[in-house]
């Protein structure tokens, strides 16, 4: 695809999210063609995000859309709004959805991305599909949405994921369609059904968004692809990722090459007559260059970014 074909989205709002949306917002301009359409997408009925935030983003020629946010409404499930977001209308082709806790950290082309209909990384861990969870949804794919193990294996041999189950799962922190399918209302649809479910409550909260999009997945509805490699890659990636997961803004000032690009983006902003930072100084990332001496058998950046890949208290901040 080519860059105007594609618009990359995220959702923002008031807090954290804001800090997190205009550092990606920075380093998908810092590293991607400037053809690319971005689309800030912020919940109805919600406090918005400050100025400061909202004249930053205007200025890198971010266009803003109000969504309501259903799936928070109805089932009081923040990171709902992702998928919310999705089935906004679009002007282009193909969407691409982000966290707003990602970075940009590679100069990357539109056009390695392919013209799929669905596209996405594998999960980071097992997490909530394993053991009885595993099982669980695998019974739910199978009985409430008639999804054939062996139809699935002869279909998509190629899948694998650190999941226990017979679907791939994915991590729905970067998921690229075609808008032109009707992908997003049968994510948001199935979400609803998850968490309408008595699954287990680690499927529904906070994994019914990723448990979700691998069930449209395992449909079949929608050609799949796997995103390229280092293409939402963890901050324990042993090579520099073209596109971090960081879940957690210091784990991103650990890494000495997140740290000297989130240092670089925030001279950008400030070129612009911008404050990236907002409340923190380049003095207080300067920190993150002498960690705590940890044992020696903890990972500085693991510890770092957490354990977990969930956010409770935020709309997109998820695994």
């Amino acid at each position: 695809m080519r860059a105007h074909e594609l618009t990359v989205f995220f959702v923002v709002q008031k807090g954290a999210l804001s800090l997190r949306a205009r550092f990606l917002a920075l380093s998908l301009r810092r590293f991607m063609s400037p053809y690319l359409h971005l689309r800030a997408a912020i919940p109805e009925d919600t406090p918005p995000p400050d100025d400061e935030t909202l004249d930053l983003l205007a200025a890198l020629g971010v266009q803003f859309e109000v969504f309501e946010p259903d799936l928070m409404k109805r089932h009081a499930y923040p990171i709902g709004n992702k998928i919310d977001a999705a089935t906004l209308p679009f002007r282009t082709r193909y969407a691409l959805f982000l966290d707003s806790d990602m970075l940009m950290m590679r100069n990357f082309a539109t056009w390695k991305l392919g013209e799929p209909q669905l596209s996405a990384r594998p999960i980071f861990g097992a997490q909530a599909f394993a053991g009885k969870g595993a099982r669980a949804i695998e019974a739910f794919a199978t009985e409430r949405l008639g999804i054939d193990p062996a139809e699935y294996a002869a279909r998509e041999p190629q899948f694998s994921s650190r999941a226990e189950t017979f679907f791939a799962v994915c991590n729905s922190g970067a998921v690229l369609f075609d808008t032109e399918t009707d992908f997003a209302t049968r994510w948001r649809d199935v979400a609803d059904q998850v968490l309408s479910s008595d699954l287990p409550k680690g499927l529904r909260h906070p994994y019914a968004d990723q448990a979700a999009l691998a069930l449209v997945m395992a449909e079949g509805r929608h050609s799949f692809q796997w995103l390229p490699r280092f293409f939402n890659s963890s901050v324990s990636s042993d090579r520099t990722p073209i596109l971090m997961h960081y879940f957690r803004f210091p784990s991103a000032l650990a890494r000495p090459d997140s740290h000297a690009i989130v240092l670089e983006l925030q001279e950008e902003a400030a070129r612009k007559g911008f404050n990236a930072l907002g409340e923190l100084t380049v003095k207080d990332l300067a920190y993150f260059r002498r960690p705590p001496k940890l044992p020696d058998n903890v990972d500085p950046v693991f510890a770092m970014a957490g354990q977990g890949e969930s956010s409770d208290d935020e709309g997109s901040d998820d695994a």
